[in-house]
């Protein structure tokens, strides 16, 4: 049995969502079109859904065991791919201060996209982050 991450099953979502987006609007129309958006709908919700459980699971685990560097890390990149690059330096900040060998997963983090800046200059880096 395969396993997906939460990731993954949001991503999988997502593609469901796009594929049949179309599709219900050409083929749920007039008295059917409400049933076409009842499903677009519950689609939508198990999206939600995902994405919190994705977005609280860090920060859970954090509150269970704030020693815990890698659900910080994990916690900066939902932040970061959400928007918020301020709090998500602030989750990489804690990781590193917890485990400061976490230095190269916050760098590369910190790199990816969508909101991901290229560091060529590690000091720079640490010092942005204070650390």
């Amino acid at each position: 049995m395969t396993t997906f991450s939460i990731q993954q099953q949001i991503e999988e979502v997502e593609r469901e969502i796009a594929l049949r987006e179309d599709v219900y609007k050409r083929h749920y129309t007039g008295s059917n079109k409400s049933r076409g958006e009842y499903f677009l709908a519950r689609m939508r919700a198990v999206l939600k859904t995902l994405e919190w459980n994705r977005d609280n699971r860090d920060r859970r685990a954090l509150e269970l065991r704030p020693d815990f560097a890698e659900a910080a890390v994990n916690l900066g990149t939902c932040h970061q791919e959400s928007g918020d690059m301020a709090a998500a330096k602030m989750a990489y900040r804690l990781a590193l201060r917890l485990r400061p060998d976490t230095f190269g997963r916050v760098a590369q983090a910190l790199a990816a996209a969508p909101m991901g800046e290229v560091w060529l200059d590690l000091a720079a880096l640490r010092h942005s982050l204070a650390v």
